[in-house]
């Protein structure tokens, strides 16, 4: 009455390309983060009159989350990186992962973007 699913068959260079993928998703999302928290730092130091010392703290802060949001980037540019490296290498052997995006098609620029738009609503 009922078919049997057929388990879907994975291989080794499957399972390795979905840690890298993986790996970019968890960069992506700590980018994300970090651009939304550089926003929130952004909007707090504009409350401030500017010779105050809650603008000075406020600004503080705001240059720590634009160095998070580069180091985040970094990470995740590294992670695409890798991503990308291994697909070009292995990609013939994919079975599970076959039908998965190509990173090549990706890059760090338009993740960012992506993260700004969803930020700001657009």
């Amino acid at each position: 009455m009922f078919k049997k699913r057929q388990p879907i068959i994975s291989n080794f260079y499957d399972e390795a390309y979905k840690y890298f993928v993986d790996k970019r998703f968890i960069a992506y999302n700590e980018l994300e983060l970090a651009i939304r928290n550089c926003y929130v730092k952004e909007a707090i130091s504009h409350l401030f009159p500017v010779n105050t010392e809650s603008y000075t703290s406020a600004e503080e802060a705001l240059k720590k989350a634009r160095e998070e949001v580069w180091m985040k980037k970094i990470d995740y540019t590294a992670a695409l990186k890798k991503e990308q490296d291994y697909y070009n290498n292995n990609h013939m052997h994919f079975v599970a992962c076959k039908d998965y995006n190509n990173p090549n098609d990706f890059s760090v620029d338009l993740a960012i973007e992506n993260i700004v738009r969803r930020a700001k609503g657009l």
